[in-house]
This record gives C-alpha cells, sequence and structure tokens, in this order.
C-alpha cells in the first residue's frame, strides 16, 4: 500500500496543463528541472511532483519548491512502488486538459508549455505535440540535437502506425516527454512494467490521433549514467520498473512485443486496419529477434572463444559461419553459393572487422570497449579491423541513428583521432583517414536534414557551407605517411561531393 502527502496550499482547480514529474533520488538535478517549469511563458498549469521514497535531499528540496508555489502539488511514496507505476501515478492525480511528463533531469525551455499549447488547440484532431530536442550532459553542456523524422500530415491511421513502429529508438522517448490530450491518455494502459514501455505508449497514442510537432528545440533531455532508464543489465532494469519483478529475461523481453499486438487489439480500428496493423507488427517482431539472436550470438561466442582457440586449429570459422549469415540476411538466401565464395576468400582482418561492427551495433559500451582495446594493441590487423568496422558502422547508422552522442559514433571517432596521432602503420591511417571522412559526411547529412525538418530556406550557399565545414571537421593535420593521402585531398574530395578512393 502506497502513502503520500501532500502540501495544504494547491494549484486552481482544473488547470489548462498537468504536468507530472516523479522523481527518485535526483537531488543533483531536480532544481534546475522545477525551475525550467515555474519560468515558462504559459502560467496556466499545475505541476505534481511523486517522491518515490527517495533518500537524499530531494524530498527537502521538493517541499521547499512547493511551500514557495501554490501550483506544486508534492506527494511523498512511503516505499518504492517502481519507476512505472511511480510515473502513472502523477497522470492520475492530475486534472488538466492537457498533461506532460517532466523528468527530473531534463530541462524545458522558456515557451515550451506556450507552443505545445498553441498546436494542440490549433489542432482538434492532434493527440500529442512533442519538440525538436537538445542533448545535455550531466553537466548541461549541449552533445548532440536531434529531429524526429516524422510528418503524420495527411496520414491515414495505418500509415501512421507503421511510421511511428518503425521510428529509431530515440524518438518514442522524446515523444513521450511532449504534451499529451488527457481525454486520449486516459484510453491507453498508460506504462506497464516491461522494456519499452515509451515505445509501446506512443503505439497506442497512433491509433488514437494526429501527432504535431513543434519545429523548435524547446526540449533539453539530460543524458547521463545515472538514469534509471539506462540501468545496465536487463535484470536491474527490470527491478527498476518494477521491485516486486521476479521473472526471467524472455518475460521482460516478450512482453515489449506483446504489448503492442494487445494495444492493437484494444483500440477501435475497423478489421481491415487491425489486420494491416498486425502485419505491420509481424515485420518488426522478425526484425527484433533476428536482432536478439544476432546479439545472444555474440554472447556465446564470448564465452567459447578462448576454448575454440586452444583446441582447434579452425579459430576462424565460427567468424566465417556468422558472416555468411549476415551476407545472406541482406543479400537473401538464394545468393548461397556467391556467399560461401565470398565468406571463403575472406581475410582475417575482414572477419574481424566484420565482428566488431556486430558488437557496435548492438549498442551500449561493449562496442567502444572493443574498439579501444584493439586500437590500443600491438596487432596492426586488429588495429586495422578497428577502424574498418567504425567506418562501416557510421556508413550504415547514419541514416537510422541520427544523435551520434546517443548511439556511440563520437566516442568512436576520438578514438579513432587519438590513434591517429600515434599511428605509424600506413594501413591503419589510412582507414582511420576514412572513418573520419565518413563521420564528417554523416554530420553533414544530419544538418542538412535539420534545416530541411525546420521549414528553412537551404539554397546551394548554405550547402556549401555545410560541406566545407564539415570536411574541415575532420581536422587531421598529421605528417602524411606513405601510401596514404593527405587531409587537403581527401578533405577537397568531400567538398566537391565525390566519393574517397578505396585505393591504398
Amino acid at each position: 500500500m502506497q502513502h503520500f502527502m501532500a502540501d495544504e496550499s494547491i494549484a486552481p482547480a482544473c488547470p489548462c496543463v498537468s504536468i507530472g514529474l516523479p522523481v527518485y533520488n535526483g537531488e543533483r538535478h531536480v532544481r534546475e528541472a522545477i525551475d525550467s517549469i515555474l519560468s515558462q511563458t504559459f502560467e496556466d498549469f499545475e505541476l505534481i511532483i511523486s517522491d518515490n521514497a527517495s533518500t537524499d535531499r530531494t524530498t527537502e528540496i521538493c517541499q521547499t519548491y512547493a511551500a514557495r508555489d501554490r501550483r506544486i502539488k508534492y506527494f511523498h511514496n512511503r516505499e518504492n512502488i517502481g519507476g512505472m507505476r511511480n510515473a502513472n501515478r502523477v497522470f492520475e492525480l492530475s486534472s488538466g486538459t492537457y498533461f506532460k511528463w517532466a523528468a527530473h533531469d531534463d530541462v524545458l525551455a522558456r515557451t515550451n508549455l506556450e507552443r505545445c499549447v498553441e498546436a494542440l488547440d490549433r489542432d482538434a484532431s492532434a493527440v500529442l505535440c512533442f519538440c525538436d530536442t537538445r542533448f545535455i550532459d550531466k553537466d548541461s553542456k549541449t552533445v548532440g540535437h536531434y529531429v524526429v523524422p516524422l510528418d503524420c500530415t495527411g496520414l491515414s491511421r495505418t500509415a501512421r502506425f507503421r511510421r511511428i513502429v518503425n521510428l529509431p529508438v530515440p524518438c518514442h522517448g522524446i515523444m513521450t516527454y511532449g504534451m499529451h490530450r488527457s481525454s486520449a491518455l486516459k484510453q491507453t494502459r498508460l506504462f506497464g512494467s516491461y522494456f519499452e514501455w515509451d515505445q509501446v505508449l506512443i503505439v497506442e497514442m497512433a491509433l488514437l490521433g494526429n501527432f504535431v510537432r513543434v519545429p523548435e528545440e524547446l526540449y533539453w533531455a539530460r543524458k547521463h549514467r545515472g538514469q534509471g532508464s539506462r540501468t545496465p543489465g536487463w535484470r536491474q532494469r527490470a527491478v527498476w520498473m518494477d521491485p516486486s519483478f521476479r521473472g526471467g529475461v524472455l518475460q521482460a523481453r516478450c512482453g515489449m512485443i506483446w504489448e503492442r499486438f494487445v494495444a492493437v487489439r484494444r483500440s477501435e480500428c475497423k478489421p481491415r486496419e487491425k489486420a494491416l496493423c498486425y502485419t505491420y507488427l509481424t515485420g518488426f517482431a522478425q526484425r527484433r529477434v533476428r536482432r536478439a539472436v544476432v546479439h545472444a550470438g555474440w554472447r556465446a561466442w564470448t564465452g567459447i572463444k578462448p576454448r575454440i582457440l586452444a583446441t582447434s586449429r579452425y579459430t576462424h570459422l565460427p567468424l566465417r559461419v556468422w558472416a555468411l549469415i549476415r551476407y545472406l540476411r541482406s543479400a537473401g538466401w538464394s545468393k548461397l553459393f556467391q556467399g560461401l565464395r565470398k565468406v571463403a576468400c575472406m581475410s582475417n582482418t575482414e572477419l574481424a572487422s566484420s565482428m566488431v561492427q556486430v558488437v557496435l551495433e548492438s549498442g551500449g559500451s561493449k562496442g567502444q570497449r572493443l574498439v579501444a582495446d584493439w586500437l590500443e594493441g600491438p596487432s596492426e590487423g586488429r588495429r586495422l579491423a578497428a577502424a574498418q568496422a567504425v567506418r562501416a558502422y557510421i556508413n550504415e547508422s547514419r541514416s537510422d541513428i541520427l544523435d551520434e552522442a546517443y548511439n556511440g559514433r563520437a566516442e568512436c571517432v576520438s578514438l579513432l583521432k587519438e590513434q591517429l596521432s600515434r599511428e605509424q602503420s600506413g594501413r591503419v591511417r589510412h582507414a582511420i583517414v576514412h572513418a573520419l571522412l565518413a563521420h564528417a559526411e554523416a554530420k553533414r547529412d544530419l544538418a542538412i536534414a535539420g534545416f530541411v525538418a525546420s521549414g528553412e530556406e537551404l539554397d546551394q550557399e548554405t550547402v556549401d557551407r555545410l560541406v566545407a565545414h564539415f570536411a574541415d571537421d575532420v581536422a587531421l593535420t598529421h605528417e602524411p605517411v606513405s601510401g596514404v593521402r593527405t587531409d587537403s585531398s581527401a578533405s577537397a574530395e568531400v567538398a566537391s561531393g565525390q566519393q574517397p578512393s578505396r585505393q591504398i
């Protein structure tokens, strides 16, 4: 049973906007979050704070703010009820026409509420409004920008559902912290105690109405290691969501896929629309299962690798099988014989590069640690494989995961730049230069996409300026090595729109 208390001073009845701020041990950033909310230009709101039995100074800080401002309602849970139930609790206590979740470590621009209310008032069919995002670190320094690549104008319900299901991972979290129409949010099941709870909620909202984007950077999301949603290990994250969790990994991971199908079944869509949504979700589930199989294969490989290297002369046979499966996934099973010839001719460096790339794509910090270990090692082959893997990873992820600070590309690039200053091998330096050029091209494409998404006019002069800026961003000022092109020639090719040559 949960217990809570509230300050006696209450906000005016039925405000236009209710803001829910669930918090647990957030003494470091909660002041900045509350200050950004209280400084909004739109003042007809209530702020509901639910303290989930914090053990630091969070309680004292929130009570001080509640005593100073009548718009703040403060509730305290006597025991930890879990992150998801605490987030649901703030909505249950709200009374506004619109509702917005606020993280205790994020910051809102002063006009955030004003712009979102205007957008929802203009479009009666809209159930959610979100803004462009700036990513900040633990010290509030800007580390990245993100524009959700979504435009629902003129889309049918099923087309909107398909587009939202296939959005990159960061998008759902950004939209979750947008402004919701309370009447629509009441028709959902809110947050459940399973992984990717924000994605399931956004899928349910997509079946209820349109989404509106405010093309201004009014939401500043903080990325740091202390976030509960980024707790390392699936069991620890499950316990953070629900302290009473006693299930296994299949229960925690399969729930996030099954709940999407439940959301479609509960909706008021017509039978034909439900059939289309089920088809889209089936393809989504297949992609997730393949990804899980690859991740499990990597875990198994890291466990048996020492034994294989010690007992078998075919030390690269598992990697060749793995490379064959990856090739057939992209080319099709009809290309089996071509794949066998291709994999049989792959060098040990190419095999190692393929392995590192898969680890990077699996997410987390394991890939960055592996790249760092190989770059600092004595083996030239491993250093070359690491550089080639980073380049391939950048080229494949530039269209799907745009925020370099979020997915770890920037960390890999910084490792390459450090290695370039001390690398003596011409082959490795050549691979590092091309990886850095791929990174510059990805940043250039992201900047151009940002101009297009913001509606600004993109003339040829702006394109030329962006190309020149991000070509120079590589900043390779080291002495050329035999067999490696200089930075000026490589940057010139990028600035002219040509693909860098691949000859060593």
